[in-house]
């Protein structure tokens, strides 16, 4: 997961970059310039989206791993419980 992220925010730096070097050249070109402030905004909220996908996906997988540990616990407790009263 750390890797796409990396990506997303590698990938929106070049796009970025690449915007700026573009509206240097083309000022007169005022379109170009909306158009370029909407890829901004769009590339910023994509990586924000990212960002939280990511948050969201290592708290439900710490929650699995709580969720695991515990049922593993619950299955020794049985186990030894159901040897003691075999015994």
């Amino acid at each position: 997961m750390q890797y796409s992220t990396a990506n997303i925010a590698q990938s929106t730096t070049v796009a970025v970059s690449d915007l700026e070097s573009a509206f240097v050249q083309c000022e007169e070109w005022r379109g170009f310039a909306v158009v370029g402030d909407e890829v901004i905004n769009l590339l910023s909220r994509t990586q924000d989206s990212a960002k939280e996908i990511h948050q969201r996906l290592t708290i439900m997988l710490d929650t699995i791993e709580q969720w695991v540990e515990l049922m593993n616990n619950n299955n020794g407790e049985a186990n030894n419980n159901l040897i003691k009263n075999v015994i």
